[in-house]
Formats: C-alpha cells, structure tokens, sequence
C-alpha cells in the first residue's frame, strides 16, 4: 500500500510540474541556460530515471561516442527527451525496446527517441505536440496530453526543432529534436 501511496505522489508531483512548465512556457517566462551540454550524459540521466521508473524496460542508447556538445540548458534538454520516453513507455508494448540515439553533420546534431510502439497517423503527426491533444480511437488516458507540447516548446527555446516520423523499420514513432550547430556556434 505504501508503495502505491509513494508511486501516485511521484505521478501527481509530475503532473503539477507538466503544468507548472506549460504555464512557464505560455507566458514565456522560460529562459534556458547556454551552457555546453554533453549529449551521453543527457541520455545516461534520462536512462537512469527510467531505470528507477521502469525497473527492467529495456532502453538503449545509440550514438556515437563523438557527438558533438550543442548549447543549450540540459536540465529543459533532459526533461523534454524524458517526457518524450515516457510517452514512448506508456503506448509500445511492455517488453519492447525503446532506443535513444544522435547523430550530426557538419550542419546539425539529431536527437532521436523510437519506439516499437502502434506509431502515429502521418495526418495526427503534426498535431502530437499540442498540449492535450489525444490520438484519435485510443483508449490510453494516461497522463494529460502536456509532455510532448513541453518537450516540444523546451526544445524550441533552445532554437531546436521538433517532429515526428515512423521508426526507422516502419513501425513506432520515431520523435527528432534537431540542433543547427551554427546557432550553438553563435550562442557561445
């Protein structure tokens, strides 16, 4: 009992945060710090909270060891890939690997979580980001529709960009976050 008590605290603290953030966000109150953030050590902190989380859900990272350091506040970096994983935990299946990854050229740096899960209507894509917003015939009420709107406006007060594609073998959704390095560049 105890521990269920503990865990519906820990969801409701989430929640109130999820909400504290939007309303930071709406009125643009957020100013993200521009601090040089490791990239592994951002996906490390997102795998060990979920690790406490969702002891056992496999989630791997891959990214090269390379990947370049983009500026940015990576406590908003952190929160927006976890609320993205998160999201991927409730709607792919129990045992199914989710995987973060990076990747970068000479003009960007990618961040990418995917997951194994139903995936998104190319048609509702777009509107994943929406605060509240539900995919159409799904009978998942967990949660309440902030954590991809908050991973999306955090993203974007670091001038990043967001959107939603299929996984890379078709099935999931894949969701990037992408960082010009010129603007990293400017920023420091």
């Amino acid at each position: 009992m105890l521990t269920s008590i503990q865990e519906e605290a820990e969801r409701l603290n989430r929640f109130i945060g999820n909400i504290l953030d939007m309303t930071r966000l709406d009125a643009g109150a957020l100013k993200p710090r521009a601090d040089w953030i490791d990239l592994l050590e951002v996906f490390d902190n997102v795998k060990e909270r979920v690790a406490k989380r969702s002891p056992g859900r496999p989630l791997r990272i891959v990214a090269p060891a390379a990947v370049p350091a983009i500026r940015g506040d990576a406590l908003l970096l952190e929160q927006a890939v976890l609320n993205v994983v998160e999201n991927a935990l409730v709607h792919a299946p129990a045992d199914s690997e989710i995987r973060l990854g990076a990747e970068y050229s000479a003009r960007a740096v990618r961040l990418w979580v995917e997951d194994d899960g139903p995936g998104v209507p190319a048609s509702e894509r777009s509107q994943i980001f929406d605060k509240f917003h539900r995919l159409k015939g799904t009978q998942n009420t967990q949660g309440a529709g902030l954590g991809l709107a908050i991973s999306k406006g955090f993203v974007e007060a670091m001038q990043g960009g967001v959107r939603a594609l299929n996984g890379s073998d078709g099935r999931g959704l894949r969701v990037e976050f992408e960082f010009p390095l010129h603007a990293a560049l400017e920023n420091s």
